[in-house]
């Protein structure tokens, strides 16, 4: 999980942005993955785009964290295992096609398998060295 944002960037940014006028409100969204089973890792880095956007000038307009995302990603084709992620991904893009939205909800997709058997595959198979 990577964030990263040029400070000198972000300066300019923000000086232009307070010499031209507004005239829509910009909506900030966000998609994090991680590699771990839960998806509340993902705080820091939602915690970080919240407050860019908050700096920036835009709303917040929501988030998906998805855990395990490489998991996730390969369960999407599976009608039953993959309906989490299918049902946050649809909800988030609802939202954004909806600019009246104003809840500003964090959706958490977890791996459709146990922690512990995520954790034994881990062990098992990834680990080794």
């Amino acid at each position: 999980m990577k964030v990263a944002i040029v400070n000198g960037s972000l300066r300019g940014y923000e000086a232009r942005r307070q010499e031209e006028p507004r005239v829509a409100v910009t909506r900030l969204f966000a998609i994090v993955n991680c590699a771990h089973a839960e998806p509340e890792i993902t705080s820091e880095a939602l915690r970080v785009l919240r407050n860019f956007g908050h700096r920036m000038g835009f709303r917040w307009g929501g988030a998906v964290a998805i855990g395990c995302g490489p998991m996730v990603k390969a369960v999407l084709r599976i009608p039953i295992l993959g309906r989490a992620a299918r049902s946050a991904l649809a909800s988030i893009a609802k939202r954004i096609l909806r600019p009246a939205d104003l809840e500003e909800t964090v959706l958490f997709v977890r791996p459709p398998l146990p922690k512990a058997l995520i954790f034994w595959i881990r062990d098992t198979f990834f680990l080794k060295q």
